[in-house]
């Protein structure tokens, strides 16, 4: 456990007086995972890791997590709001802020604490809503009843918040009539808030009237072999940023700050993977404490953070946004474009204190304003000798220079510049990883995602960081191929919902076999139970289908055929 020194203080007027935060988690695979509504991730608000990997063995990866923006506007006025321990205050606010009239990219604390909450939603309660919620007896998941779908449009705020799947397309979320959340992974949580409620305590910095919608997904399949495995122990986090403010921005860059704490916080290293856009966090030993309480022990895993996606690149500025190797390609995305680390300490490379220095550690610089340099712990008060750099230590994965400017730094070591090769001292890391610059203008929004990999070797410490990137690799193909989901409860939309309305399941209650009328006989069936697990499955070549080895309960058959998708529900007796 961690210790923090909390300020006790009180503001005028209550501005900060919204609801303790909301803790909700993420739990559908192998992670446990808990996050805040004002954008606190991975711990409790008190100490406490809460990204537990394996979920149920008391062993945690990450210890805190958040986001940090920084933006210049047309008079080079700085711009910074984020979120590392809130020790003195928050920069983030729950619910929205008015996308229109005179107050716009305001909001007030009424709004505020009614949105000071996380939705939480399984693939399961939205499939069995779908079926059921036309039953009287049907009771609606208090999440699904009260989805943030639409803001206040009298007092201002953007009609559309919450994403939605719209069943008579009115435009009108309504869940009575069969409109349920349109949800990522196999459980999601989703929450709103915004950086202009009140001054920014924890920076110092100036708002910049943002709205973030953030949802946090999972999927989960206990059928997986092999490599594909790696996507029970993985997390997703999707931000959408949204300006409400009537300012236009340059030089914006979004930033995730992370304090991984793998088991015990004091014996860790910090890298750079630039081909996978990734930072991760491993040990510096091949022991991670003795393995008791939340430390690892033997063979501890090491934890990746992946940028999968972000919005496209500033047009022609000669960079490899994206490090493939190629510059200034069509649709090049704007993914890893600084990893920096610093110190659980003061100091020149320690914890930032005030909204200069969060700016800077989002653009290669120190503290102290000098940029950061290729070799050694990445900090030279010598800058002028030295080759300036954009990532910390990212081994051999930079072959391209980006990471140098194109300039060759001439790093003789085997492995290249690592922590291991300079001898560092395992210590409590935090990494920053940045996306941008980017313009961001007045009702701009911008999107990214990003994944968070577990992963563990079973030869000491470097082997699960081996391990990992094949891990991360597979979990990228996987999205850039839209190859993300669980075991049977993949999306279904509406249309597929209600298509051959003529089709049904007969018996129902069933006891031995069913049939599905009117099928055609070359359509694919799934038997699905209530967890989603796939029973059975076939085609509709045969006129019945055994259920006779089913134990009693409620089952979903999903029929495939070239005319779309149709899901049925039926009873075994």
């Amino acid at each position: 456990m961690k210790k923090f020194t909390l300020l006790v203080f009180s503001i005028s007027l209550a501005l900060l007086s919204v609801s303790q935060d909301t803790l909700r988690n993420l739990d559908i695979n192998q992670v446990d995972a808990y996050y805040m509504h004002r954008g606190q991730m991975f711990w409790d608000g008190q100490g406490v890791a809460k990204y537990e990997v394996p979920k149920g063995s008391g062993k945690t990866s990450l210890f805190a997590a958040g986001l940090w923006l920084s933006a210049k506007d047309v008079s080079d006025n700085l711009h910074v709001a984020a979120v590392k321990f809130n020790s003195e205050g928050h920069d983030y606010f729950s619910g929205p802020l008015r996308a229109t009239g005179s107050l716009k990219g305001t909001t007030d604390v009424t709004t505020s604490n009614s949105f000071a909450y996380i939705w939480r939603i399984t693939r399961e309660e939205i499939l069995l809503h779908q079926i059921n919620f036309d039953e009287g007896s049907y009771t609606m998941p208090t999440d699904i009843a009260t989805w943030p779908a639409h803001g206040n449009t009298s007092d201002g705020y953007a009609e559309n918040l919450a994403p939605f799947i719209d069943v008579n397309s009115n435009g009108i979320y309504e869940p009575e009539q069969g409109d349920y959340p349109d949800i990522k992974g196999d459980m999601s949580l989703y929450w709103i808030f915004n950086d202009n409620l009140a001054v920014h305590g924890e920076t110092g910095g100036t708002s910049l009237g943002v709205e973030v919608h953030m949802q946090a997904y999972a999927y989960t399949c206990d059928t997986l072999e092999g490599i594909d495995t790696t996507l029970n122990y993985t997390t997703f986090l999707d931000y959408k940023i949204i300006n409400r403010s009537d300012t236009a921005y340059h030089n914006f860059s979004s930033g995730f700050w992370t304090d991984a704490d793998l088991g015990y916080a004091y014996d860790d290293y910090i890298g750079c993977n630039v081909g996978q856009n990734t930072m991760y966090f491993y040990n510096g030993s091949d022991n991670d404490g003795n393995g008791s309480g939340n430390t690892y022990g033997e063979n501890p895993p090491a934890q990746f953070c992946t940028i999968l996606n972000a919005p496209l690149a500033e047009e022609n500025d000669g960079l490899d946004n994206d490090n493939d190797g190629t510059i200034d390609e069509a649709g090049e995305k704007a993914l890893l474009n600084s990893m920096m680390y610093f110190q659980n300490s003061s100091g020149n490379n320690g914890d930032p204190q005030v909204a200069e220095q969060y700016y800077n550690y989002m653009h290669n610089l120190w503290k102290d304003n000098r940029h950061l340099v290729f070799g050694g712990t990445g900090y030279n008060p010598n800058v002028d000798t030295c080759v300036l750099a954009r990532y910390m230590f990212p081994g051999e994965s930079d072959p391209w220079m980006n990471g140098t400017y194109g300039v060759d730094p001439n790093y003789t070591l085997s492995g290249g510049w690592t922590e291991e090769n300079e001898n560092n001292y395992p210590n409590d890391k935090r990494g920053i990883m940045s996306s941008g610059p980017f313009s961001f203008n007045s009702g701009d929004e911008l999107d990214f995602t990003i994944a968070f990999v577990w992963s563990r070797g079973d030869n000491g410490a470097m082997s699960s960081v081996t391990k990992g990137f094949d891990d991360v690799a597979r979990i990228i193909e996987m999205y850039n191929n839209n190859e993300l989901h669980g075991c049977g409860l993949e999306d279904v939309s509406v249309n597929e919902i209600n298509s051959h309305n003529t089709i049904e399941v007969f018996p129902n209650p069933a006891k031995d076999y069913i049939v599905i009328k009117a099928a055609d006989k070359n359509s694919k069936y799934q038997i699905i139970d209530i967890k989603g697990q796939v029973l059975k499955e076939g085609d509709c070549s045969k006129e019945n289908i055994q259920v006779k080895n089913l134990s009693q309960g409620t089952y979903i058959v999903k029929l495939i055929s070239n005319a779309g998708v149709k899901t049925m529900k039926f009873v075994k007796n």
